[in-house]
């Protein structure tokens, strides 16, 4: 017999799919605004390091989106809803695999300017999201 998924479940998975759609829909992700880049030479110094981002507009409404599929605490954490679709429909796993990074794999393995940091990518972005988008002024938590 078949467990069938909860209604928190169901919700997390459906909130998932609406903020997918309204990141996918945002300028950020339509070519003529597609303007993030970063690049450095192989072996150059911080200093070398050249990035292009887009307009704060444009950044901007991408962001919240992002955020909800982002942050631990919301319900539809992209993490969260992995392990739930590889839990109902385990014949995705292979390809949810594919596309959700392992929390032993790191996205930042590659990039150079990231391998002389102590602080985890997750923190990067986390600090980056609350620091120039979601808060202002002195944070209740420390440490960070």
């Amino acid at each position: 017999m078949h467990k069938k998924p909860t209604s928190d479940e169901l919700d997390a998975v459906a909130h998932f799919i609406e903020a997918v759609r309204e990141l996918s829909e945002s300028p950020f992700f339509i070519e003529e605004y597609r303007s993030l880049s970063i690049s450095t030479s192989e072996g150059g110094s911080e200093k070398d390091m050249k990035g292009h981002f887009p307009d704060q507009n444009i950044l901007q409404g991408m962001i919240v989106p992002f955020r909800r599929l982002w942050q631990q605490s919301e319900p539809c954490y992209y993490r969260k809803v992995a392990k739930i679709i590889k839990r109902y429909a385990p014949e995705l796993r292979p390809l949810i695999d594919s596309f959700v990074p392992s929390e032993s794999r790191s996205i930042t393995q590659h990039l150079p300017w990231f391998k002389r940091l102590n602080l985890p990518l997750w923190d990067v972005i986390n600090i980056w999201l609350n620091t120039k988008y979601m808060h202002v002024g002195k944070s209740s938590r420390s440490g960070k």
